[in-house]
This record gives C-alpha cells, structure tokens and sequence, in this order.
C-alpha cells in the first residue's frame, strides 16, 4: 500500500522503502521504534488501510506532538469509514503520549481528504508554510564568521535528527522536511537553498477526550 501512496502522491520513482526496511525500524533488535503504526483490515482480513505516525518529543509548550507521516486507505474501501476509524485511533495515541497537537500534511487539491480532516476537527496551520532542502553528499562550506553567528548545532531527540540554525528566528527541521514561520526567511532561504513543498500542513491542535 505504500506503493500506491507513493504513485498517488508523485514520488514512485524514488520509493525505496522495502518490508525489510520497516521491520527494521519499526521493530529494531536494539534502540527505539522510528515509527508506530496502525493497520485496517476487511473481514477476510485484506489491508483496506494504514497509517504511519512518529512523535516529536517536545516544542514550545513542552508537550509531544504527533506527526502522522502516511495515511492511505485503498481505493475499493473509500467512504466507508476506514479512514475515520483509523484517525480515531491516531487520537487515541496522541492523547495516551500527552500530545497536545496532532499534525500532518495534505496535497493541494486532494478535496476528499480536506473534507475527512475538516470533520475530525482539524484545520489548516496557515501561520506555517512546509518547506525541504535536499541533503547533498558533501558538507557545505562555512566561513569562520558564519559558523560563529549562525550558531549550527544538531541534536538527537529520540529517534528523530533535529537540526536547528539560529539566525535571529526560529526554525525547525526534522528528517529532512522544514516548517518556516511565515513570512519565509530570505536569507536563509537564499543561504541553503530551500525550497516550499507542494503541501499543506494541516493540524488538531487540542487533542480532545474520548
């Protein structure tokens, strides 16, 4: 099913994630699970849907918020609830980890799944825009004083690589995918290349009870 997401989504033909893959960071011999997930199945016991979540271990109110990276239902079981089922349980996850914000990302256009996350009680984040830079294979050059100024330090919070630049505003990334508060910053756009992404974040930003 990943595949499909994949071809839906427009990257099949960088899709490299194996089963092998994802029985090793899902279920590692040693160190933390990069991910958790939650599978639907028919009464014959078919996959009809998942979704893909990890957490980021704290940010401005010190509470965990949940990032749910993939959610993909098959195309025979649309509008028949499995997607809601399946976001219910995200929910139920979010509030067992003390989340106080649940946050994902959605295709321009894709008005189907807008109307889904609308009705779960999630909205836009308009004061945030996605962006990415691609990780190239040889390390960027900084002179003295741009070192001293920007300050560059990289941190590991659970199993997510955070890096985080200060250059007088705040700016944070993680595995790869960048979040700008609006508006963008030129100069560090201009510095490192980023680029925004063709996505729109989307939250819930107050876990409710059950």
């Amino acid at each position: 099913m990943m595949r499909k997401l994949a071809a839906f989504e427009g990257y099949l033909g960088d899709f490299a994630v194996t089963e092998a893959d994802l029985l090793q960071r899902g279920f590692p011999e040693t160190g933390s699970p990069e991910f958790f997930a939650f599978v639907a199945t028919d009464a014959t016991g078919s996959l009809s849907g998942y979704a893909v979540c990890y957490t980021i271990p704290f940010t401005y109110d010190l509470r965990p918020t949940l990032v749910v990276k993939e959610l993909f239902v098959r195309e025979a079981y649309r509008g028949k609830g499995v997607g809601r089922r399946l976001l219910a349980e995200v929910e139920r996850a979010a509030r067992e980890r003390g989340c106080g914000l649940i946050k994902w990302a959605v295709l321009p256009g894709n008005e189907r799944a807008e109307r889904v996350y609308r009705a779960w009680g999630g909205e836009p984040d308009m004061q945030w825009r996605y962006w990415r830079r691609e990780v190239a294979g040889e390390e960027p050059t900084l002179s003295r004083r741009s070192t001293m100024s920007n300050a560059l330090c990289t941190l590991f919070l659970g199993s997510i690589f955070v890096v985080i630049v200060a250059l007088n505003e705040s700016v944070f990334a993680d595995e790869g995918m960048w979040l700008f508060n609006a508006p963008p910053l030129k100069q560090l756009k201009e510095r490192y290349h980023f680029e925004p992404t063709q996505k729109t974040v989307w939250v819930l930003r107050q876990t409710r009870e059950p």
